[in-house]
């Protein structure tokens, strides 16, 4: 059984890895535009193509909202022991197994079982996204 990180560390710790001020810069950029607010906490941008289906590319800036959970289909930012990974999250209630879902076949879906689910943990909701021309 391992004990929960601090999620402020970890999302602190995506942040220094983000060009300084992006995040806030792009959120104050959208909130300006007319009738367009996001709320989010933190940015992360994305690496790899497992979420290309999605229309999340390679390079793209994802807006998070910090919560500590999402419903089942919601697209997650989820820490898993010192990294964070940006997938579609699924709990089933019966068996507490946690399937984490790229949005890429070329991808096999993580599937967590109660007792390594309890190594996972809920950085928030994607709830935006800015991609590049």
């Amino acid at each position: 059984h391992s004990k929960k990180p601090d999620t402020n560390l970890i999302i602190s710790n995506i942040r220094l890895k983000i060009k300084k001020g992006i995040c806030d810069s792009m959120k104050e950029l959208f909130t300006n535009e007319k009738n367009f607010d996001i709320d989010a906490d933190f940015c992360l941008i994305m690496k790899g193509n497992s979420m290309d289906n999605a229309r999340i590319m390679d390079g793209d800036i994802v807006f998070i909202r910090q919560q500590p959970e999402v419903e089942n289909g919601e697209i997650a930012a989820v820490a898993i022991d010192d990294g964070a990974t940006l997938k579609r999250f699924y709990r089933d209630e019966k068996t507490g197994t946690i399937t984490l879902i790229a949005e890429n076949p070329a991808y096999a879906p993580m599937v967590y079982d109660r007792s390594e689910a309890e190594n996972l943990w809920i950085l928030g909701k994607a709830v935006a996204v800015q991609s590049k021309l």
